[in-house]
């Protein structure tokens, strides 16, 4: 799946339209539209901009191979998956809550390095 059919995807799971999308990343619909037709591709500083807007790696926008998930995706069975898109979401959001109250960044931290280990050993573990 090329970059451009990948956010077309993500595009149409959050139910937003090219020129809405075009708008945050401060482009055209024309240019949004070129990148899902596959006649143009978004700069790496515009990738950025986009895995952050939809919370997925810039790896999974850019690796034409990569597994199409989204933590929003109810079909991911995948836990490793699962725990490195929510580590990504930490780093990326600076306005993360717990149960509707402000995360302190000792909070944050804890989570962050709980995740890390987790993923860590789960994968040495399937070695």
């Amino acid at each position: 799946m090329t970059i451009g059919q990948k956010i077309k995807k993500l595009r149409h799971a959050q139910h937003i339209t090219q020129t809405e999308l075009g708008q945050h990343l401060n482009m055209t619909k024309s240019t949004v539209s070129m990148w899902e037709r596959g006649e143009r591709t978004p700069d790496i500083s515009t990738v950025i901009k986009i895995a952050q807007y939809f919370q997925v790696s810039t790896d999974y926008l850019l690796d034409k191979n990569a597994p199409s998930t989204t933590l929003n995706d109810s079909s991911i069975s995948d836990l490793g998956l699962i725990l490195e898109e929510l580590l990504l979401v930490i780093k990326q959001n600076s306005n993360l809550q717990f149960w509707g109250q402000p995360a302190t960044k000792s909070q944050i931290a804890r989570l962050q390095t709980a995740l890390e280990i987790t993923i860590k050993l789960n994968k040495n573990e399937n070695k």
